[in-house]
């Protein structure tokens, strides 16, 4: 979020951190489901990414926003095995 920081205004930069926030908890609470990084600094820099590229293609609201970035972690068949 630092990069992003640099570039937008306080208010913006609260939202983001808001949705990071949250992804983060919505990953944590069901892992099995997720497949992320495994080192934390890794998962939020990761999480910072998707929200920047997500939210910036298609204007999304937050809250969809945030659903966009949860799914993109969202294990897949191929990769439980």
């Amino acid at each position: 979020m630092s990069k992003v920081a640099a570039l937008c205004g306080p208010a913006v930069l609260a939202e983001l951190e808001s949705i990071c926030a949250a992804v983060l908890k919505e990953l944590r609470l069901s892992p099995w489901e997720y497949h992320w990084p495994g080192k934390p600094d890794s998962l939020r820099i990761e999480v910072s990414r998707r929200i920047r590229v997500l939210g910036a293609e298609d204007n999304l609201a937050p809250n969809q926003v945030k659903r966009a970035v949860v799914r993109s972690f969202k294990r897949s068949h191929e990769q439980e095995t």
